[in-house]
């Protein structure tokens, strides 16, 4: 029996109102060409990219399982790139299945291998791969609690997945329309679709930690074949209120651990008590900076974006023990000299971060309830977390502690306490810290807010014109920056010019 997919793309191939389609989706029957178009794209050219900032750029030891790889284009474009890949799918198809695929399997030198597989589980052993790619084929899975549980048992510890260009759906009406429009899915019968938060609680059940998750505006992963337009801000709100259409989202998620290559005993102590810039931090934290006397208790728990620089004397502290990642730090972060960052919780600080020097950042104190028991021994508050969310700068001498998130574009004035939440794109000075300033998206400058009623508002100003989500706020820095690198003469190292 001819294969539902092959059916489906040789129709819309001879249909001339969906000829143009069908090259755009790279399922053409000259196979050679869909493969160099794909890997000539734009958005395969951003995914690589975004896979590289996430610490998966491409290496031979960097292994792809491609679930649902179809006519291999995928496969192809990524081991052409320098992955070590494998291509899963279902259908032995000859246009758009395994069959096809074989055909590029060779095409200029480029190597990656082919399994046929069906059903919801995965054939591979426990901790088998680096990434899971996949392009236009969660939405298609039903069990996506079931499914995304098979992909955390054969990824490796920090692992990624990423998912592209998966359909979202923001109301029942929205679902039927998807179904009864979609050109090919009254021969194949198996288009899917499924609401926001369907995807985000599936990956959060199974244990992946959200690294990034692409709105359809956000990058030209999910606007092809439209072009990338900067600036532009998804409309959840006109979204959720259509009674037709869909929208396009990319996830990247992380399967929480470190890969065992990059698990390694602590460093030595150097002579004179200096730490060597070849010391294990550096083998450990690839493509970041580390100055001297730096000391960090549990690495393992520990992930830090390229492009970070860790000054001189700071200390990194997580106090809990075991397989989680407790203390994130992003991309192109600056943690000053003398900082101490402390978790037993969780405790992130986002990319694009800058703390200045001798800055106290923690979730936990020291418990003193017994007074007849030694501080030391009576533990540390747990449970908590501190969130320090994009592009944020705090003071010297600042601190931040408790049980509260900062957020992004906000700045902590020097010597300030913050015990509490802090709005996004805010200034707070103090002990305990007030906020003094908060930007006005609708004048585009900061206000000063001495009274609540001025901080009211700047945020009535902000529910009427709104301000980037978190992931609008990264993507918009990361096009924004011309660095990828903090100087590296900023940690110090006794380094001077």
């Amino acid at each position: 029996m001819e294969d539902p997919y092959d059916r489906a793309y040789d129709w819309g191939w001879n249909n001339p109102e969906l000829r143009r389609l069908v090259y755009l989706c790279y399922k053409t029957p000259d196979f050679v060409d869909n493969a160099h178009r794909f890997f000539a794209s734009e958005e395969f050219g951003e995914a690589v990219r975004m896979l590289g900032s996430l610490g998966k750029p491409p290496r031979k030891t960097t292994t792809v399982l491609e679930i649902g790889c179809g006519n291999g284009v995928a496969s192809y474009a990524l081991a052409r790139k320098g992955y070590s890949v494998i291509g899963l799918d279902s259908s032995n198809g000859k246009l758009a299945g395994i069959e096809a695929a074989r055909k590029i399997q060779n095409l200029d030198g480029v190597q990656f291998e082919l399994v046929h597989a069906a059903g919801d589980k995965i054939e591979c052993d426990d901790g088998s791969f680096d990434i899971i790619w996949m392009r236009e084929v969660l939405h298609h899975i039903k069990d996506l609690k079931g499914f995304l549980s098979e992909a955390m048992r054969v990824l490796k510890p920090g692992g990624l997945i990423c998912c592209l260009r998966d359909t979202v759906i923001w109301n029942e009406n929205q679902r039927q329309s998807f179904l009864s429009t979609h050109p090919f899915n009254h021969i194949t019968q198996d288009e899917g679709c499924h609401y926001l938060q369907e995807y985000t609680e599936a990956f959060a059940s199974n244990g992946f930690i959200v690294e990034k998750i692409l709105t359809p505006v956000d990058s030209v992963i999910n606007t092809y074949p439209a072009p990338f337009v900067p600036d532009r801000k998804f409309d959840e709100q006109a979204a959720s209120s259509r009674q037709g259409g869909y929208d396009l989202f990319s996830f990247f998620y992380r399967k929480p651990g470190i890969p065992q290559e990059q698990r390694i005993p602590a460093p030595e102590p150097a002579e004179s008590g200096a730490s060597s810039p070849e010391s294990a931090l550096t083998l450990r934290f690839g493509n970041v900076t580390w100055g001297c006397h730096v000391q960090v208790i549990g690495m393992e728990n520990i992930l830090i974006g390229p492009g970070s620089c860790i000054g001189d004397n700071t200390w990194f502290n997580v106090c809990i023990r075991d397989r989680q990642i407790r203390m994130k730090i992003g991309r192109c972060v600056l943690i000053g000299r003398q900082a101490v960052v402390s978790t037993a919780g969780f405790l992130e600080i986002g990319d694009y971060c800058v703390l200045a020097p001798r800055v106290y950042v923690a979730d936990s104190d020291h418990v003193f309830k017994d007074i007849n028991q030694p501080v030391m021994q009576q533990g540390v508050t747990q449970g908590r977390s501190v969130v320090v969310e994009e592009n944020c700068w705090l003071g010297i001498n600042s601190v931040v502690s408790g049980n509260l998130t900062i957020g992004r574009g906000s700045v902590v004035a020097a010597n300030a306490v913050v015990t509490k939440d802090v709005p996004p794109f805010s200034v707070v000075m103090g002990s305990p810290a007030i906020i003094v300033k908060m930007y006005n998206p609708l004048t585009k400058t900061w206000e000063k807010t001495p009274t609540p009623e001025s901080r009211q508002q700047v945020l009535s100003a902000r529910d009427r014109v709104g301000i980037p989500s978190r992931d609008e706020y990264r993507n918009l820095l990361d096009h924004a920056a011309v660095f990828k690198q903090i100087e590296p003469i900023v940690a110090g190292r006794n380094v001077n010019i």
